[in-house]
């Protein structure tokens, strides 16, 4: 039979049956099969086909393309089974071939199927009788069993094989038994190991490598299956080899293998469906322009909706409904919602279309809010449902949390929508006992900028100071801060923090947050609250964050926002006047930050002008355009640019008549100029304005107080208690202090008596410190009030200190100078408690040291400490005040400095300190040069410093520094001269005393010469004897020196004269080594020759053949024992000591025994002694050496000697002086 391959081409597509007495062909080609396929299930029931023709008949079916090719297949294949009309397969039998094409129909059947049913379904309902996807694979399993059952029945063993674990492996991959249909497959390799080119078994492997995320090794099987078969189009390896490279991340790639398959076969519903989704994917990528990205959206979409039209499955379903939504097609969008999550085969393809219902139910209710709220509310409740079961199947997902949150929140419910988002961050941060901590959900930070958002919005029954609000604003900045570092948001991942960022967010979402206005503006605004140069930076940076935002919506410089303008240059010059400027560096940074909040207020007030930014309406922006003119005037006050400010100030005047701050500041302006008169009338003129503004009040109270008017401040600030505001704390607190004012500078009548006056002038005391009391029961933050009551204590105004107790002072009771000053150091001291609290409850309050009041603290609590005589703490808290908050322009906290200075130079003695207290006196000068007390001031500190140096010994000061006081006292008389002559009619000071002052200066000058010629005479004689003493030193150290040089020398030369000795010496002793050398070869020639004729004397006795024991002449004797002989003696050491023990006798001998022989070691002597002029040089170089080269010589004469016999027990012979002297020699 031949094969389909040797058949003509009209024969490959066509089915010839055979029938009772005639032959029916039928064309299988494309388009040739009609939908329904009755009449040729009638031909086959006439007929009795093999199994053969009905696979190939569905198999044709399955590729036609029809409509109901799925169904006409399924119908063949029943027929050859036999399965009964109405039956199941159970009822069904057939061959290999015939249950596993039933089972691959089965498998079509189920890709499309849904995966559940909806009890509640809207619009995508199914038809009656529509089986699930499970049940359609159980029914695929009995065809498996089906093939497993008739394997043995097969014609071709191996082929059936190959087919049974084809079917097999393909339904337990889409069944998820990935490991399980691995096998499968592979045991379809392994029938046919020579080639293994089994083309669906390996593109069932490479679908379980890709479902297993195993990228490469599914390409490479795909990429194969492409060389096999390089045609091949369905199914298409292309797809699989996109998909690959999706997952891999080369996208490009992908969309090329995706338009190559499409290319091939442009009917591919898969081919359309991947590239759509691909090129939607990558329309979100912002990193291409508006108009390509455009293009790509609209391209996938269009790809997405043909293939959903060709196969309407959840992939295609969920990507339709986003573009749905968009336009609005809510009906149609809850079709896609549902159809994706009753098809949906995996958990989060099943959570997205529980999204996509949501969003779809929540567009729609807030599309209907204002024409049909109850619908609306009724589709919300809707959504929240949906949202609810998507969080339900998957409990991170932050995209279905937001969802929710968001529903609940429309809903009205916020405590919910809250505990919503908290549960998901709670549940993404947290790890599980005994597991990692999980990875970070893409887009969580999304969530918890939400959450922040929730937490930042005042909750609705929960007061602005109550704690719980408080809380939840503390909560959002630090859910801002994370969620901003975490996204890269340049205000918390740039140089405020310095963390590193790692987000999840994808780049268009990022872009988005980024670009969120309304966003920045709560965070300006949650941060403005909080106290603090951290604080203020950050509301900074979030305003300018959101006016770079407008920046972008806008077309041009007109199009900005001119508030947030404004509120940025208002951040910059509130944070310039926090600048300390005790550096001229500092000074500059605060002048820069000036400019930059000037050019600020001014383009600010451009965009007003020419009428940018639109949106305003014309009463915003006046009123706008009056608080930026204000500004722009407080900013040339702070660059002193007065000429400037008052321009702005009249300008804002004339824009608005009823501006009363303006006119405020013009009347201070005025007054820096001592133009009182003026300055009185603008503040009548905004009274007039303004009558009941308590501000205002205030100010002209002040006003009053200052020029003098006292009368006038007290009546004024009574009126305005009496008929405006009884309660007003500040307004309590100023006429406490006029009181106060009243009461200390009281004086006594003439007619009324003494004891009369103090008590009155008690009660006025009491009275001011009842005001104070009152003003802080009103408000017990109020410094000023606090700071009264700090005062009177400190002057003891009530007189209640008497002896260290609380008790009233008795009418006409009298105490001494010394008790009274001791009293008024305990009232400074328990001040100086009171004054401590303000401070420590002003920077509570405000998070730094510089609240409206601090200040004065700083002045209060140094007055207290001038009182005590402590001048260093007084000194401290008044540099501070003038320094920190006055930035060394108040002349009262200069003048205040300098009479510190110069108490303290006064006690100590000392100039340099005084020219300090001179240079406050004179930068206060300099302020104010028309102030006539200031150059009393400054003449008489000049005075006093020439008087205390004249009266200093001349040991305890400088010829300099009382040149330089004489030179000052002389500018002080001429200061005081001057002051003297001055006709005007008020004078700060005496005319006589400064008069009195200049005859005093020029009778102390007069001795100026002899105190600069007895202090030029102590400086000369002791700059004499300082001469002499350094000439003194100066001889002595060369002494030293030169005793030390000698000592040096002479070491040098005796070092010179060893270093001679110890060369001479170590030659000789080189020559006396090789000497030595010579003479032990010697001896051991020697050695040699008395062992040889030793040898000959034995062996010429042996021949003599002589008696035993006889001696005879020449025979050499037998050694004498060690222990017995005549005259034997040997040396043995006694116990550790080494002493030489007695000589030990023979028993022959008697008392009257001649003297023993000489030791052998005597002999040994006599030849030491005869080397003892070679080795001289030695001994005496190393003596030690000596003795002991001495004793081993000794020791080896000795053993020479006793190895002339080697019988140790013998009695040596008498040596021969011959032969002794033989041996000896050289």
């Amino acid at each position: 039979m031949a094969s389909d391959s040797e058949l003509p081409e009209s024969k490959k597509h066509s089915l010839t049956i055979d029938l009772p007495g005639e032959s029916v062909t039928i064309d299988l080609g494309p388009g040739q099969l009609e939908e329904d396929a009755g009449d040729i299930i009638d031909l086959l029931t006439d007929a009795t086909p093999s199994s053969t023709v009905f696979t190939k008949l569905a198999a044709a079916y399955l590729g036609s393309g029809l409509k109901t090719a799925v169904q006409e297949a399924d119908r063949i294949i029943k027929l050859g089974l036999k399965v009964p009309e109405g039956g199941t397969l159970q009822d069904g039998s057939g061959d290999v071939r015939l249950w596993g094409m039933q089972a691959v129909i089965l498998a079509v059947r189920a890709r499309t199927a849904p995966k559940i049913s909806l009890p509640d379904v809207q619009e995508d309902t199914h038809a009656e009788g529509t089986l699930l996807k499970d049940r359609l694979y159980g029914e695929s399993a009995h065809c498996l069993n089906g093939m497993q059952a008739t394997l043995s029945e097969a014609a071709d063993p191996k082929r059936a094989a190959q087919l049974a674990f084809l079917s097999r492996g393909i339904h337990q991959m889409n069944t998820r038994a990935m490991d399980a249909a691995l096998d499968s497959f592979d045991q379809v390799l392994k029938l046919d190991p020579a080639t293994a080119t089994n083309l669906i078994a390996l593109l069932g492997k490479a679908r379980v490598f890709y479902l297993k995320k195993q990228y490469q090794q599914s390409v490479k099987l795909y990429q194969r299956v492409l060389t096999l078969s390089p045609t091949l189009t369905t199914p298409d390896p292309r797809i699989g080899i996109g998909l690959c490279f999706w997952g891999l991340g080369h996208h490009e790639r992908a969309v090329h293998a995706f338009e190559r398959a499409l290319e091939l076969n442009p009917k591919s519903s898969s081919a359309q469906s991947f590239l759509g989704l691909a090129l939607v994917n990558l329309s979100h990528n912002y990193g291409v322009g508006t108009n390509e990205r455009s293009g790509l959206y609209h391209r996938g979409t269009k790809l997405v909706n043909a293939a959903f039209l060709a196969s309407a499955n959840a992939a295609t379903s969920n990507l339709l409904c986003s573009s749905v939504i968009k336009s609005g097609q809510w009906r149609k969008g809850v079709k896609l919602a549902e159809r994706t999550i009753q098809c949906a085969d995996n958990l989060p393809l099943l959570t997205e279309g529980w999204v996509k219902a949501g969003r779809v139910c929540y567009n729609w209710a807030k599309s209907l809010e204002r024409s049909d709220p109850i619908k609306a509310s009724q589709i919300m409740a809707r959504a929240v449902k949906n949202f609810q079961q998507a969080v339900d199947g998957n409990k991170r997902s932050v995209i279905a949390h937001i969802g929710l949150a968001a529903s609940q929140l429309s809903s009205g419910e916020m405590l919910t929508a809250t505990s919503t988002l908290d549960s998901l961050l709670v549940r993404t941060n947290t790890p599980q006992p005994g597991k990692l901590a999980p990875p970070v959900e893409r887009n969580v930070e999304v969530a918890t900028l939400f959450l922040a958002s929730l937490r930042a919005f005042p909750r609705p029954g929960l007061g602005p100071t109550s704690k719980e609000l408080q809380d939840d604003v503390s909560k959002a900045r630090t859910l801002y801060e994370r969620a901003g570092r975490s996204a890269g948001l340049s205000p918390f991942s740039g140089n405020a923090t310095g963390f590193a960022t790692t987000t999840t967010l994808g780049e268009c979402t990022q872009k988005w947050i980024s670009n969120d206005k309304e966003m920045w503006l709560e965070i300006a605004r949650i941060w403005w609250s909080e106290p603090g140069a951290t604080a203020s930076a950050r509301t900074k940076a979030a305003l300018e964050e959101a006016l770079r935002v407008s920046q972008l919506d806008g077309a041009g410089s007109k199009d900005e926002d001119p508030r947030l303008i404004n509120n940025v240059a208002v951040l910059g010059h509130l944070g310039a006047l926090d600048m300390d400027v005790s550096t001229k560096a500092e000074e500059l940074a605060k002048t820069a930050a000036l400019k930059s909040a000037q050019d600020g207020y001014s383009k600010a007030l451009g965009v007003l002008q020419t009428g940018g930014f639109g949106s305003l309406s014309s009463s915003d922006r006046n009123h706008l355009t009056s608080s930026v003119l204000y500004n722009l005037g407080r900013v040339h006050e702070e660059l002193g640019e007065e000429q400037e400010a008052k321009e702005v100030y009249t300008k804002l005047a004339e824009h608005v008549g009823a501006y009363w701050d303006a006119k405020v500041r013009l009347a201070n302006l005025l007054l820096h100029r001592n133009h009182h008169t003026e300055a009185h009338d603008l503040l009548k003129q905004a009274l007039a304005t303004e009558p009941t503004n308590l501000s205002l009040r205030a100010h002209y109270v002040k006003f009053l107080a200052d020029a003098g008017y006292q009368k006038n401040a007290r009546d004024f600030v009574v009126q305005s208690l009496k008929e405006h505001d009884k309660h007003d704390v500040w307004s309590l607190t100023a006429f406490g202090w006029l009181v106060y004012c009243q009461a200390r500078e009281q004086r006594p009548t003439s007619s009324g008596s003494s004891s009369s006056f103090h008590s009155e002038r008690k009660k006025t005391f009491i009275r001011a410190a009842e005001l104070f009391e009152k003003a802080l029961l009103l408000d017990p933050s109020c410094a000023y009030a606090a700071m009264g009551l700090g005062i009177i204590t400190a002057e003891d105004a009530l007189g209640t200190y008497m002896t260290g107790t609380m008790l009233p002072l008795a009418p006409g009771q009298q105490i001494s100078g010394d008790e009274q000053a001791r009293r008024l150091k305990q009232a400074s001291r328990d001040a100086l408690d009171v004054f401590g609290k303000v401070r420590e409850s002003l920077q509570f309050m405000t998070g730094t040291g510089e609240a409206a009041g601090s200040g004065a603290v700083y002045l209060n609590m140094g007055h207290c400490y001038y009182s005590r005589d402590e001048f260093d703490r007084a000194v401290e808290c008044y540099e501070t005040y003038s320094t920190r908050f006055c930035h060394s322009q108040s002349v009262p906290g200069l003048m205040c400095l300098c009479r510190a200075w110069y108490a303290k130079a006064m006690k100590d003695q000392s100039w340099s300190i005084m020219k300090k207290a001179v240079a406050c006196a004179q930068q206060a000068h300099h302020l104010h040069p028309a102030d006539l007390s200031l150059l009393y001031n400054i003449a008489m500190i000049q005075q006093k410093s020439a008087e205390m140096l004249f009266a200093l010994p001349p040991q305890k000061r400088t010829l300099k520094e009382l040149k330089e006081a004489i030179d000052g006292a002389g500018a002080g008389q001429q200061l005081f001269a001057s002051l003297s002559t001055n006709t005007a009619s008020a004078l700060p000071y005496s005319r006589d005393i400064a008069d009195q002052r200049k005859k005093y200066g020029d009778n102390m000058l007069r001795k100026a010469d002899e105190h600069l010629q007895r202090q030029h005479e102590f400086e000369a004689e002791r700059e004499g004897r300082m001469e002499q003493a350094r000439k003194k030193r100066e001889g002595e150290r060369q002494k030293e020196e030169e005793e030390k040089n000698r000592k040096l020398e002479q070491r040098r030369v005796e070092d010179a004269r060893l270093a001679e000795e110890r060369k001479a010496k170590q030659a000789e002793v080189r020559t006396w080594t090789a000497d030595a050398q010579d003479f032990s070869d010697e001896e051991k020639e020697k050695k040699e020759r008395k062992k040889r004729d030793k040898k000959e004397r034995k062996a010429a006795m042996a021949s003599d053949g002589e008696d035993d024991g006889a001696l005879v002449e020449g025979e050499p004797k037998k050694k004498r024992s060690r222990k017995s002989g005549v005259g034997g003696r040997i040396k043995k050491r006694d116990g550790e000591n080494g002493a030489t023990a007695t000589p030990v006798f023979s028993e022959d001998e008697g008392e009257d025994r001649k003297p023993a022989p000489k030791p052998r070691g005597s002999k040994k002597r006599l030849v030491r002694d005869e080397d003892e002029d070679d080795k001289a040089a030695i001994t005496s170089a190393h003596p030690r050496k000596k003795q002991l080269k001495n004793k081993f010589k000794s020791k080896e004469m000795i053993s020479d000697t006793d190895d002339e016999d080697e019988d140790i027990t013998e009695q040596p012979t008498q040596p021969d002086p011959g032969e002794d002297v033989k041996m000896d020699e050289p």
